[in-house]
Protein backbone atom coordinates (compact mmCIF):
# COMPACT_ATOMS: atom_id res chain seq x y z
CA UNK A 1 0.00 0.00 0.00
CA UNK A 2 1.28 3.46 -0.30
CA UNK A 3 1.47 6.93 2.01
CA UNK A 4 -0.66 8.94 2.38
CA UNK A 5 0.65 12.61 3.61
CA UNK A 6 -1.58 14.92 5.19
CA UNK A 7 -1.41 18.65 5.68
CA UNK A 8 -0.34 19.76 8.93
CA UNK A 9 -1.86 23.33 10.15
CA UNK A 10 0.08 25.90 12.43
CA UNK A 11 -1.94 27.80 14.46
CA UNK A 12 -3.53 30.89 13.18
CA UNK A 13 -3.60 29.14 9.66
CA UNK A 14 -6.34 27.12 8.30
CA UNK A 15 -7.01 25.01 5.30
CA UNK A 16 -8.10 21.67 3.33
CA UNK A 17 -5.66 20.70 1.02
CA UNK A 18 -1.80 21.58 0.14
CA UNK A 19 -3.11 24.30 -2.40
CA UNK A 20 -4.17 26.23 1.08
CA UNK A 21 -1.22 24.74 3.04
CA UNK A 22 1.45 26.00 0.42
CA UNK A 23 -0.63 29.49 0.19
CA UNK A 24 -0.19 29.56 3.87
CA UNK A 25 2.88 28.65 5.11
CA UNK A 26 4.91 27.97 1.76
CA UNK A 27 6.43 25.08 -0.20
CA UNK A 28 8.21 24.49 2.59
CA UNK A 29 5.79 23.74 4.44
CA UNK A 30 4.47 21.48 1.64
CA UNK A 31 7.68 19.23 1.65
CA UNK A 32 8.08 18.80 5.40
CA UNK A 33 4.65 17.34 5.25
CA UNK A 34 5.50 15.34 2.45
CA UNK A 35 8.98 14.12 4.62
CA UNK A 36 6.77 13.35 7.45
CA UNK A 37 5.33 10.05 6.21
CA UNK A 38 8.44 8.83 4.77
CA UNK A 39 9.35 6.06 6.53
CA UNK A 40 11.07 6.64 10.41
CA UNK A 41 13.45 4.26 11.86
CA UNK A 42 11.89 2.50 15.23
CA UNK A 43 12.12 4.92 17.73
CA UNK A 44 14.92 3.73 20.52
CA UNK A 45 14.31 4.43 24.26
CA UNK A 46 15.42 6.77 26.41
CA UNK A 47 16.17 4.18 28.96
CA UNK A 48 15.07 0.51 30.38
CA UNK A 49 12.13 0.99 32.41
CA UNK A 50 9.04 -0.46 34.00
CA UNK A 51 5.54 -0.12 32.02
CA UNK A 52 2.75 1.70 33.98
CA UNK A 53 0.81 -0.54 35.28
CA UNK A 54 -3.40 -0.11 35.56
CA UNK A 55 -4.54 0.90 38.80
CA UNK A 56 -6.04 -1.91 40.87
CA UNK A 57 -9.31 -0.20 41.98
CA UNK A 58 -11.22 -3.29 41.78
CA UNK A 59 -9.85 -4.27 45.32
CA UNK A 60 -10.59 -1.00 47.33
CA UNK A 61 -13.56 -1.27 49.05
CA UNK A 62 -17.35 -0.35 47.35
CA UNK A 63 -17.90 2.73 48.75
CA UNK A 64 -14.65 4.00 48.19
CA UNK A 65 -14.51 2.71 44.87
CA UNK A 66 -17.47 4.35 44.09
CA UNK A 67 -16.67 7.83 45.03
CA UNK A 68 -13.36 7.39 43.49
CA UNK A 69 -14.90 6.57 40.29
CA UNK A 70 -17.77 9.30 40.61
CA UNK A 71 -15.32 12.41 40.85
CA UNK A 72 -13.44 10.72 38.19
CA UNK A 73 -16.52 10.37 36.16
CA UNK A 74 -16.61 14.31 36.36
CA UNK A 75 -13.55 16.04 36.94
CA UNK A 76 -11.72 13.48 34.64
CA UNK A 77 -8.24 13.54 36.41
CA UNK A 78 -6.32 10.17 36.70
CA UNK A 79 -7.82 7.71 38.66
CA UNK A 80 -4.80 6.67 40.20
CA UNK A 81 -4.00 10.44 41.93
CA UNK A 82 -7.94 10.21 43.11
CA UNK A 83 -8.07 6.80 44.61
CA UNK A 84 -4.21 8.13 46.49
CA UNK A 85 -6.04 11.06 47.32
CA UNK A 86 -9.11 9.39 49.33
CA UNK A 87 -6.77 7.32 51.35
CA UNK A 88 -5.04 10.20 51.65
CA UNK A 89 -8.14 11.66 53.58
CA UNK A 90 -9.05 8.45 55.00
CA UNK A 91 -5.60 7.75 56.79
CA UNK A 92 -5.75 11.81 58.13
CA UNK A 93 -9.41 10.16 59.82
CA UNK A 94 -8.38 7.24 61.07
CA UNK A 95 -4.69 7.92 62.02
CA UNK A 96 -5.33 9.47 65.81
CA UNK A 97 -7.94 6.15 66.39
CA UNK A 98 -5.60 3.46 66.09
CA UNK A 99 -2.33 2.03 65.47
CA UNK A 100 -2.03 -1.57 64.33
CA UNK A 101 -0.02 -4.16 65.36
CA UNK A 102 1.86 -6.21 62.66
CA UNK A 103 3.84 -8.83 64.67
CA UNK A 104 4.71 -9.69 68.45
CA UNK A 105 7.48 -6.26 68.70
CA UNK A 106 6.12 -4.21 65.48
CA UNK A 107 3.86 -2.01 66.30
CA UNK A 108 3.12 1.34 64.73
CA UNK A 109 0.90 4.27 63.08
CA UNK A 110 -1.86 3.91 60.57
CA UNK A 111 -0.93 7.57 59.03
CA UNK A 112 0.51 7.31 55.39
CA UNK A 113 3.04 9.97 53.56
CA UNK A 114 1.17 9.93 49.55
CA UNK A 115 3.19 11.66 46.73
CA UNK A 116 1.89 12.79 43.56
CA UNK A 117 3.99 13.37 40.37
CA UNK A 118 2.19 15.58 38.28
CA UNK A 119 2.28 18.55 35.94
CA UNK A 120 0.21 21.95 36.89
CA UNK A 121 -3.32 21.58 36.34
CA UNK A 122 -3.98 17.63 36.72
CA UNK A 123 -6.76 19.09 39.15
CA UNK A 124 -5.05 17.23 42.22
CA UNK A 125 -6.71 20.06 44.57
CA UNK A 126 -10.09 19.84 43.15
CA UNK A 127 -10.13 16.15 44.13
CA UNK A 128 -8.40 16.79 47.06
CA UNK A 129 -11.59 19.16 48.16
CA UNK A 130 -13.95 16.65 47.40
CA UNK A 131 -12.71 14.03 49.70
CA UNK A 132 -11.42 16.74 52.05
CA UNK A 133 -14.95 18.52 52.83
CA UNK A 134 -16.20 16.67 55.23
CA UNK A 135 -13.09 17.13 57.15
CA UNK A 136 -12.74 20.66 56.84
CA UNK A 137 -16.79 21.04 57.52
CA UNK A 138 -16.11 19.16 61.03
CA UNK A 139 -13.34 21.28 61.49
CA UNK A 140 -15.66 24.30 61.21
CA UNK A 141 -18.57 23.18 63.46
CA UNK A 142 -16.04 22.05 66.11
CA UNK A 143 -14.29 25.64 66.27
CA UNK A 144 -17.77 27.22 66.49
CA UNK A 145 -19.51 24.76 69.06
CA UNK A 146 -15.89 25.17 70.90
CA UNK A 147 -15.71 28.34 71.11
CA UNK A 148 -17.19 29.38 73.77
CA UNK A 149 -15.28 27.19 75.59
CA UNK A 150 -12.19 28.38 73.96
CA UNK A 151 -12.62 32.09 75.67
CA UNK A 152 -13.52 30.74 78.74
CA UNK A 153 -10.93 28.89 79.60
CA UNK A 154 -8.36 31.92 78.22
CA UNK A 155 -9.52 33.78 80.88
CA UNK A 156 -8.63 30.75 83.37
CA UNK A 157 -5.50 31.08 81.76
CA UNK A 158 -5.15 34.73 81.76
CA UNK A 159 -5.95 34.32 85.44
CA UNK A 160 -3.73 32.05 86.20
CA UNK A 161 -0.82 33.71 85.00
CA UNK A 162 -1.54 36.32 86.40
CA UNK A 163 -1.71 34.67 90.15
CA UNK A 164 1.67 33.10 89.00
CA UNK A 165 3.30 36.41 88.38
CA UNK A 166 2.06 37.84 91.96
CA UNK A 167 3.39 34.87 93.81
CA UNK A 168 6.96 35.25 92.14
CA UNK A 169 7.35 39.20 92.72
CA UNK A 170 6.21 38.65 96.26
CA UNK A 171 9.06 35.81 96.39
CA UNK A 172 11.38 38.23 94.87
CA UNK A 173 9.97 40.77 97.40
CA UNK A 174 10.77 38.99 99.93
CA UNK A 175 14.33 37.29 98.95
CA UNK A 176 15.14 40.69 98.54
CA UNK A 177 14.06 41.92 102.14
CA UNK A 178 16.35 39.04 103.47
CA UNK A 179 12.41 37.40 104.28
CA UNK A 180 11.17 33.90 104.27
CA UNK A 181 9.67 33.09 101.09
CA UNK A 182 8.53 28.95 102.55
CA UNK A 183 4.45 30.19 102.68
CA UNK A 184 4.74 31.99 98.84
CA UNK A 185 6.62 28.68 97.44
CA UNK A 186 4.32 26.28 99.08
CA UNK A 187 1.65 28.82 97.20
CA UNK A 188 3.25 28.55 93.97
CA UNK A 189 4.03 24.91 94.14
CA UNK A 190 0.04 24.20 94.29
CA UNK A 191 -1.01 26.26 91.99
CA UNK A 192 1.50 24.72 89.25
CA UNK A 193 -0.41 21.78 89.57
CA UNK A 194 -3.64 23.53 88.86
CA UNK A 195 -2.56 25.26 85.69
CA UNK A 196 -5.58 25.30 83.07
CA UNK A 197 -4.90 23.16 79.79
CA UNK A 198 -6.06 25.23 76.59
CA UNK A 199 -8.97 23.47 75.26
CA UNK A 200 -7.71 21.68 72.25
CA UNK A 201 -9.86 22.30 68.68
CA UNK A 202 -9.40 19.56 66.11
CA UNK A 203 -7.16 21.79 63.08
CA UNK A 204 -6.45 18.57 61.14
CA UNK A 205 -5.89 20.05 58.10
CA UNK A 206 -2.61 22.34 57.53
CA UNK A 207 -0.45 23.04 54.35
CA UNK A 208 2.68 24.68 54.01
CA UNK A 209 4.14 24.49 57.60
CA UNK A 210 7.13 24.82 58.88
CA UNK A 211 8.81 22.29 60.19
CA UNK A 212 8.47 24.42 63.90
CA UNK A 213 5.22 25.39 63.58
CA UNK A 214 4.42 21.92 62.72
CA UNK A 215 5.80 20.43 65.95
CA UNK A 216 4.12 23.33 68.18
CA UNK A 217 0.89 22.98 66.40
CA UNK A 218 0.54 18.65 67.01
CA UNK A 219 1.70 19.77 70.62
CA UNK A 220 -0.56 22.86 71.54
CA UNK A 221 -3.36 22.95 69.63
CA UNK A 222 -4.16 19.44 67.90
CA UNK A 223 -1.90 15.98 68.20
CA UNK A 224 -3.43 14.73 64.94
CA UNK A 225 -2.97 16.37 61.42
CA UNK A 226 -2.02 16.32 57.81
CA UNK A 227 -0.64 18.44 55.83
CA UNK A 228 -1.99 18.41 52.46
CA UNK A 229 -0.85 20.45 49.15
CA UNK A 230 -0.61 20.32 45.25
CA UNK A 231 1.98 22.77 45.75
CA UNK A 232 4.66 20.82 47.14
CA UNK A 233 7.12 22.88 45.56
CA UNK A 234 7.18 24.92 48.21
CA UNK A 235 7.50 22.37 50.77
CA UNK A 236 10.72 21.22 49.51
CA UNK A 237 11.83 24.04 48.29
CA UNK A 238 11.63 25.79 51.66
CA UNK A 239 13.82 27.12 53.96
CA UNK A 240 13.06 23.71 56.20
CA UNK A 241 14.97 22.28 53.24
CA UNK A 242 18.18 24.30 52.96
CA UNK A 243 21.15 22.67 53.38
CA UNK A 244 21.42 24.19 57.45
CA UNK A 245 17.93 22.57 57.91
CA UNK A 246 17.43 19.54 55.69
CA UNK A 247 18.86 17.24 57.66
CA UNK A 248 16.29 17.70 60.81
CA UNK A 249 13.46 18.90 58.45
CA UNK A 250 13.10 15.09 57.02
CA UNK A 251 14.38 13.73 60.54
CA UNK A 252 11.05 15.01 61.73
CA UNK A 253 9.03 13.57 59.00
CA UNK A 254 10.07 10.27 59.18
CA UNK A 255 10.06 10.55 63.23
CA UNK A 256 6.17 11.58 62.77
CA UNK A 257 5.83 8.82 60.36
CA UNK A 258 7.04 5.85 62.63
CA UNK A 259 5.34 7.48 65.51
CA UNK A 260 8.01 8.00 67.84
CA UNK A 261 9.45 11.35 69.69
CA UNK A 262 11.56 13.89 68.30
CA UNK A 263 13.06 16.64 70.59
CA UNK A 264 12.53 20.55 69.37
CA UNK A 265 14.97 22.16 70.14
CA UNK A 266 14.62 26.69 69.89
CA UNK A 267 17.24 29.44 70.37
CA UNK A 268 14.87 31.69 71.36
CA UNK A 269 12.31 29.64 73.14
CA UNK A 270 11.88 27.07 75.77
CA UNK A 271 12.80 23.29 73.81
CA UNK A 272 10.50 20.89 74.18
CA UNK A 273 9.87 16.90 73.24
CA UNK A 274 7.42 16.29 70.63
CA UNK A 275 5.74 12.57 71.60
CA UNK A 276 2.27 10.75 70.98
CA UNK A 277 1.26 12.86 67.44
CA UNK A 278 0.17 11.57 64.42
CA UNK A 279 0.76 13.22 60.85
CA UNK A 280 -0.19 11.91 57.69
CA UNK A 281 1.09 13.79 53.99
CA UNK A 282 -0.61 14.30 51.18
CA UNK A 283 1.23 16.24 48.19
CA UNK A 284 1.52 16.83 44.57
CA UNK A 285 5.00 18.00 43.32
CA UNK A 286 5.56 19.05 39.51
CA UNK A 287 8.39 16.76 37.90
CA UNK A 288 10.94 19.53 36.97
CA UNK A 289 10.92 21.04 40.89
CA UNK A 290 11.41 17.36 42.06
CA UNK A 291 14.22 16.91 39.96
CA UNK A 292 15.10 19.91 41.11
CA UNK A 293 14.97 18.76 44.96
CA UNK A 294 17.09 15.47 43.90
CA UNK A 295 19.60 17.09 42.14
CA UNK A 296 20.58 19.08 45.62
CA UNK A 297 19.30 16.26 47.97
CA UNK A 298 18.26 13.00 46.60
CA UNK A 299 21.44 11.29 48.63
CA UNK A 300 19.87 12.53 51.84
CA UNK A 301 16.56 11.87 51.21
CA UNK A 302 17.24 8.47 50.30
CA UNK A 303 19.67 7.61 52.26
CA UNK A 304 18.14 8.78 55.47
CA UNK A 305 14.46 6.88 53.98
CA UNK A 306 12.58 10.40 53.57
CA UNK A 307 11.40 9.07 50.04
CA UNK A 308 10.85 5.45 50.85
CA UNK A 309 8.33 6.40 53.04
CA UNK A 310 6.11 7.81 50.57
CA UNK A 311 3.62 6.26 48.38
CA UNK A 312 4.27 7.60 44.81
CA UNK A 313 1.60 7.95 42.22
CA UNK A 314 3.10 9.29 38.82
CA UNK A 315 0.13 8.90 36.65
CA UNK A 316 -0.42 9.52 32.86
CA UNK A 317 -2.02 13.17 31.86
CA UNK A 318 -5.49 13.42 31.12
CA UNK A 319 -5.20 17.23 30.15
CA UNK A 320 -6.06 17.28 26.55
CA UNK A 321 -9.15 14.83 26.87
CA UNK A 322 -11.10 16.39 29.48
CA UNK A 323 -14.23 16.98 27.76
CA UNK A 324 -16.83 19.23 29.37
CA UNK A 325 -19.39 16.66 31.47
CA UNK A 326 -22.66 17.41 33.98
CA UNK A 327 -21.80 16.61 37.60
CA UNK A 328 -23.56 13.41 39.21
CA UNK A 329 -26.87 14.49 40.40
CA UNK A 330 -26.45 14.44 44.23
CA UNK A 331 -22.65 12.92 44.21
CA UNK A 332 -24.52 9.32 45.83
CA UNK A 333 -21.39 7.60 46.15
CA UNK A 334 -19.26 11.01 47.31
CA UNK A 335 -22.11 11.64 50.01
CA UNK A 336 -21.96 7.89 51.22
CA UNK A 337 -17.89 8.33 51.64
CA UNK A 338 -18.49 11.56 53.31
CA UNK A 339 -21.06 9.59 55.59
CA UNK A 340 -18.76 7.30 56.73
CA UNK A 341 -15.54 9.75 57.28
CA UNK A 342 -17.99 11.66 59.57
CA UNK A 343 -18.79 8.77 61.25
CA UNK A 344 -15.14 8.34 62.01
CA UNK A 345 -14.49 12.02 62.81
CA UNK A 346 -17.32 11.58 65.40
CA UNK A 347 -15.34 8.57 67.12
CA UNK A 348 -13.96 10.70 70.05
CA UNK A 349 -9.86 10.36 70.44
CA UNK A 350 -8.21 9.14 73.51
CA UNK A 351 -5.89 11.29 74.95
CA UNK A 352 -2.59 10.93 77.19
CA UNK A 353 -2.19 12.98 80.66
CA UNK A 354 -0.41 15.61 78.58
CA UNK A 355 -2.30 16.08 75.51
CA UNK A 356 -0.99 13.74 73.60
CA UNK A 357 -2.71 11.26 71.23
CA UNK A 358 -3.49 7.63 72.49
CA UNK A 359 -4.83 5.53 69.95
CA UNK A 360 -6.86 2.08 70.27
CA UNK A 361 -4.23 -0.86 69.31
CA UNK A 362 -5.86 -3.06 66.10
CA UNK A 363 -4.24 -6.39 65.94
CA UNK A 364 -4.20 -8.64 62.24
CA UNK A 365 -6.46 -11.88 63.11
CA UNK A 366 -4.21 -15.22 62.40
CA UNK A 367 -5.15 -15.71 58.90
CA UNK A 368 -4.34 -12.10 58.07
CA UNK A 369 -1.17 -12.18 59.94
CA UNK A 370 -0.16 -15.44 57.87
CA UNK A 371 -0.85 -13.04 54.57
CA UNK A 372 0.81 -10.50 55.79
CA UNK A 373 4.28 -12.39 56.30
CA UNK A 374 3.61 -14.12 53.17
CA UNK A 375 3.94 -10.02 51.49
CA UNK A 376 6.72 -9.47 53.76
CA UNK A 377 8.76 -12.42 52.46
CA UNK A 378 7.53 -12.01 48.84
CA UNK A 379 9.24 -8.70 48.96
CA UNK A 380 12.36 -9.71 51.07
CA UNK A 381 13.25 -12.17 48.24
CA UNK A 382 12.96 -9.90 45.42
CA UNK A 383 16.02 -7.64 47.49
CA UNK A 384 18.52 -9.26 46.27
CA UNK A 385 21.38 -8.33 43.87
CA UNK A 386 20.14 -8.92 40.70
CA UNK A 387 16.70 -8.98 41.62
CA UNK A 388 13.89 -6.49 41.01
CA UNK A 389 13.54 -4.23 44.06
CA UNK A 390 17.47 -4.63 44.50
CA UNK A 391 17.72 -0.68 43.29
CA UNK A 392 15.22 0.55 45.76
CA UNK A 393 15.81 -1.14 49.07
CA UNK A 394 14.99 1.71 51.04
CA UNK A 395 11.33 2.12 49.55
CA UNK A 396 10.63 -1.72 49.35
CA UNK A 397 11.82 -2.17 53.21
CA UNK A 398 9.04 0.20 54.01
CA UNK A 399 6.48 -2.51 52.15
CA UNK A 400 5.01 -4.67 54.43
CA UNK A 401 4.67 -1.65 56.75
CA UNK A 402 2.52 0.57 54.66
CA UNK A 403 0.56 -2.88 53.88
CA UNK A 404 -0.72 -3.06 57.86
CA UNK A 405 -1.45 0.57 57.64
CA UNK A 406 -3.62 0.42 54.22
CA UNK A 407 -5.63 -3.30 55.64
CA UNK A 408 -6.24 -1.34 58.75
CA UNK A 409 -7.32 1.74 57.01
CA UNK A 410 -9.28 -0.37 55.16
CA UNK A 411 -10.59 -2.44 58.04
CA UNK A 412 -11.37 0.64 59.89
CA UNK A 413 -13.28 2.33 57.25
CA UNK A 414 -15.72 -0.52 57.09
CA UNK A 415 -15.81 -2.25 60.75
CA UNK A 416 -14.78 0.89 62.61
CA UNK A 417 -12.04 1.31 64.76
CA UNK A 418 -12.38 -2.29 66.43
CA UNK A 419 -12.02 -5.84 66.07
CA UNK A 420 -9.45 -7.81 64.28
CA UNK A 421 -7.88 -7.12 60.78
CA UNK A 422 -9.05 -9.51 58.16
CA UNK A 423 -6.65 -11.36 55.39
CA UNK A 424 -8.66 -10.22 52.40
CA UNK A 425 -7.67 -6.29 53.48
CA UNK A 426 -4.35 -7.62 53.80
CA UNK A 427 -4.26 -8.91 50.01
CA UNK A 428 -6.62 -5.83 49.06
CA UNK A 429 -3.39 -3.61 50.82
CA UNK A 430 -0.70 -5.57 49.14
CA UNK A 431 -1.80 -5.26 45.65
CA UNK A 432 -2.51 -1.13 46.37
CA UNK A 433 0.84 -0.52 47.85
CA UNK A 434 2.75 -3.07 45.05
CA UNK A 435 0.90 -0.52 42.53
CA UNK A 436 2.67 2.42 44.40
CA UNK A 437 6.25 0.58 44.56
CA UNK A 438 5.84 0.24 41.24
CA UNK A 439 5.21 3.83 40.50
CA UNK A 440 8.35 3.89 42.76
CA UNK A 441 10.85 1.94 40.36
CA UNK A 442 9.77 3.83 37.41
CA UNK A 443 10.35 6.96 39.05
CA UNK A 444 13.62 6.50 40.12
CA UNK A 445 14.17 4.77 37.70
CA UNK A 446 14.02 8.02 35.36
CA UNK A 447 15.08 10.88 38.10
CA UNK A 448 18.12 8.79 38.86
CA UNK A 449 19.44 9.57 34.84
CA UNK A 450 22.23 12.21 33.99
CA UNK A 451 20.26 15.38 33.36
CA UNK A 452 20.40 14.96 30.25
CA UNK A 453 18.24 12.02 29.83
CA UNK A 454 15.90 13.26 32.82
CA UNK A 455 15.18 16.47 30.50
CA UNK A 456 14.87 14.29 27.37
CA UNK A 457 12.70 12.21 28.68
CA UNK A 458 10.34 14.88 30.47
CA UNK A 459 10.27 16.64 26.81
CA UNK A 460 9.64 13.60 25.02
CA UNK A 461 6.57 12.55 27.16
CA UNK A 462 5.00 16.55 26.81
CA UNK A 463 5.80 16.39 23.00
CA UNK A 464 3.70 13.64 22.72
CA UNK A 465 0.70 14.45 25.05
CA UNK A 466 0.67 18.13 23.03
CA UNK A 467 0.45 16.10 19.71
CA UNK A 468 -2.36 14.26 20.67
CA UNK A 469 -4.32 16.64 22.67
CA UNK A 470 -3.98 19.36 19.45
CA UNK A 471 -4.56 16.68 17.03
CA UNK A 472 -1.08 18.07 15.03
CA UNK A 473 2.44 16.68 13.97
CA UNK A 474 4.57 19.01 14.84
CA UNK A 475 5.47 21.84 17.82
CA UNK A 476 7.15 25.09 17.36
CA UNK A 477 10.81 25.44 19.65
CA UNK A 478 9.15 29.06 21.43
CA UNK A 479 6.06 26.74 22.40
CA UNK A 480 8.32 24.13 24.28
CA UNK A 481 10.57 27.41 25.87
CA UNK A 482 7.16 28.77 26.62
CA UNK A 483 4.93 26.16 27.77
CA UNK A 484 7.19 22.77 27.99
CA UNK A 485 8.81 21.12 31.01
CA UNK A 486 10.65 23.55 33.51
CA UNK A 487 14.07 21.67 32.81
CA UNK A 488 13.81 22.60 29.23
CA UNK A 489 12.63 26.17 28.89
CA UNK A 490 15.75 27.72 28.22
CA UNK A 491 17.65 27.19 24.67
CA UNK A 492 20.78 25.39 25.85
CA UNK A 493 18.68 22.60 28.09
CA UNK A 494 16.46 22.51 25.25
CA UNK A 495 18.95 21.99 22.33
CA UNK A 496 20.96 19.12 24.42
CA UNK A 497 17.32 17.52 24.94
CA UNK A 498 16.33 17.63 21.05
CA UNK A 499 19.96 16.44 19.95
CA UNK A 500 19.45 13.14 22.37
CA UNK A 501 15.87 12.58 21.25
CA UNK A 502 16.86 13.11 17.52
CA UNK A 503 20.06 10.90 18.00
CA UNK A 504 17.28 8.16 18.95
CA UNK A 505 15.24 8.89 16.32
CA UNK A 506 12.13 10.14 18.36
CA UNK A 507 11.77 13.31 16.98
CA UNK A 508 13.13 15.18 13.52
CA UNK A 509 13.75 19.01 13.76
CA UNK A 510 12.59 20.76 10.31
CA UNK A 511 12.25 24.60 9.46
CA UNK A 512 9.99 26.00 7.51
CA UNK A 513 11.15 29.79 7.16
CA UNK A 514 12.31 30.76 10.32
CA UNK A 515 10.13 28.72 12.05
CA UNK A 516 11.85 25.61 13.94
CA UNK A 517 9.54 22.69 14.28
CA UNK A 518 10.07 19.77 16.07
CA UNK A 519 8.21 16.67 15.21
CA UNK A 520 8.18 13.62 17.08
CA UNK A 521 8.25 10.22 15.72
CA UNK A 522 4.57 9.21 14.36
CA UNK A 523 5.62 5.39 16.47
CA UNK A 524 4.59 7.38 19.46
CA UNK A 525 0.98 9.50 18.46
CA UNK A 526 -0.58 5.90 17.99
CA UNK A 527 -3.13 5.09 20.39
CA UNK A 528 -0.60 2.12 21.41
CA UNK A 529 2.65 4.51 22.28
CA UNK A 530 0.55 6.64 24.70
CA UNK A 531 3.13 5.33 27.44
CA UNK A 532 6.25 7.27 28.98
CA UNK A 533 9.40 7.03 27.21
CA UNK A 534 11.00 5.12 29.20
CA UNK A 535 8.53 2.80 29.18
CA UNK A 536 9.76 0.69 26.75
CA UNK A 537 10.23 -2.88 29.00
CA UNK A 538 7.79 -4.54 31.06
CA UNK A 539 10.34 -6.50 33.67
Amino acid sequence: GGLVAVPSFPAGASGTDFNDLHQACGADAVQVAIDTVLAWPVPEPISVALERQRYPIEVLPPVIRDAVEEVQSFVQAPLPMIATSAFGALSLCVQGLTDIRRADTLTGPTSLFTLTIAESGERKSTVDKYFTSGIREYEDEQRKALYPQVKARKTEIDVWKTKRSGLLEKIKSKTKQGNPTDEFESQLVELEKEEPRPIKVPHLIRTDETPEHLAMALRDEWPSAGIVSSEAGVVFGSHAMNPESIMRTLSLFNILWDGGEFQVGRVSRESFRLKDVRLSVSLQIQPGALKEFLDKHGALARGNGFLARFLITWPESTQGSRLMTDPPTGWPSLSAFKLKVRELLDTPPQFTQEGGIKPFLLYLNPKASQVWRECHDAIELQLGPGEPLNEIKDAASKVADNVARMATLIHVFQYGPNGAVGPENVTAAFQIISWHINETRRFLGEFSLPPEFSNAALLDDWLCRRCRSEGTRDIANREVLQYGPNPVRRKRELDEALKLLEELHRVRLVKIGKRQLIQPNPGLLSSASEESPLLSDSR
